[in-house]
């Protein structure tokens, strides 16, 4: 690429704030260079689940930045990649989470052959759960097995109205499960693992297509004699989705259903964590129901609720802090949205608590990086405003 089209690049970016839509930087000869995101404001209920941890309501903003290119290699192969940071303030006027790295990856699309890529995403099981995923910022808290890693290879095809995503996970650090999150053991290594996905979606039936979608994953934990402490086994997970209809253009309905299997190990004997006391080796077993119905009207208003469930049951041992085996979190919510035009986009949102166990809500998880926490279910509701280009 020459110098003039990275000053171009740089300068675009640069300006994203001012532009009104964002599109191709430049296209030439099969080679092309797009950039765009979005910027946000919202405002937040006061309460236990207060993200800045002083039961305050406050206001958070967030930027996304995202870059992506496409060069022709060969007749009907092209290479592509794609990078997107994001940034926010919670409740801090000093303090922010810096430029943080969401998506990173790079591929090579063989057409009608499917595409291969490598790097760090969200598992295509959000394909499966994303069906439901469509309360602005709080859908999909009870589904697992959609979180971002690195360290991905994948392959996927498209035709005939059928998808297949196949992706291997390499080793590494840290491993983002939630599972592993709530019993607070710290960050987990990992050897690899895998995950395969398909879904079928129908011509319009009626008012809109119907969908079918379901997916496995399986994580093996680093648990040689240099990783005693990492505690993780195993993670399995299967889940499976359902939708009828277009999201925000007329009648939509999505259902989606998960069950998981977390084996821990290396635990000691009465150990006692901030959400669990496990006894040497224990079976964490998730299971989550997300529900969502929404109507989209010609003017570009869109009301949806949802209903959101989840369930973990611990093998032999209690969780801290109760007398069970078991604990179940369940949530209402409601979203009014409003698309003024295709870049600035507004919403109210309501989450009701339905009957969460004590200390084990969705939006405590929320607002603690997917661990459990010490803090009640309650309602919270929140107002949001985004631009985007």
């Amino acid at each position: 690429m020459k110098k003039s089209l990275l000053a171009l690049a740089v300068a675009s970016a640069a300006f994203v704030a001012t532009s009104v839509s964002a599109a191709p930087v430049y296209s030439k000869d099969g080679t092309s260079l797009d950039i765009g995101g979005r910027i946000e404001a919202l405002w937040l209920s006061g309460g236990t689940h207060s993200v800045d941890g002083t039961d305050d309501s406050t206001i958070r903003n967030r930027a996304r930045l995202n870059i992506g290119g496409r060069t022709q290699i060969a007749n009907g192969i092209a290479g592509y990649g794609f990078t997107e940071w994001q940034s926010q303030n919670v409740g801090d006027s000093k303090n922010d989470s810096g430029f943080n790295t969401r998506d990173q990856y790079v591929g090579v699309d063989f057409g009608k052959f499917g595409k291969v890529q490598a790097g760090r995403w969200e598992d295509f099981m959000k394909y499966v759960v994303g069906v439901t995923d469509h309360f602005e910022e709080y859908g999909l808290m009870a589904a697992q097995g959609k979180d971002r890693n690195s360290g991905k290879l994948a392959y996927q095809w498209s035709g005939y109205g059928f998808d297949a995503k196949l992706t291997y996970q390499f080793a590494t650090n840290n491993y983002n499960a939630p599972s592993v999150k709530k019993v607070d053991i710290g960050g987990v290594d990992v050897n690899g693992g895998f995950s395969v996905v398909v879904g079928y979606t129908s011509p319009k039936v009626l008012f809109g297509p119907i969908a079918v979608r379901t997916g496995y994953q399986y994580i093996d934990g680093q648990n040689d004699e240099q990783h005693t402490l990492t505690s993780l086994d195993h993670l399995k997970l299967w889940n499976v989705g359902l939708s009828w209809g277009t999201f925000g253009q007329g009648f939509y309905i999505g259902a989606d259903y998960g069950i998981g299997k977390t084996e821990l190990i290396n635990l000691s004997t009465g150990s006692t964590f901030s959400s669990v006391a496990a006894d040497k080796s224990d079976e964490l077993t998730p299971k989550s129901i997300e529900t969502i119905v929404s109507y989209g009207f010609d003017s570009g208003v869109v009301l949806s609720a949802g209903y959101q469930w989840q369930k973990e049951e611990m093998d032999d041992a209690k969780f801290a802090g109760t007398e069970s085996s078991d604990r179940t979190a369940k949530l209402v919510q409601f979203t009014a949205a409003y698309n003024i035009n295709p870049n600035f986009r507004i919403w109210a949102e309501a989450n009701i608590d339905a009957g969460s166990d004590d200390y084990y809500s969705l939006t405590a998880q929320k607002f603690n990086n997917g661990k459990v926490g010490d803090k009640d279910a309650e309602n919270f509701y929140a107002i949001g405003a985004r631009y985007t280009f």
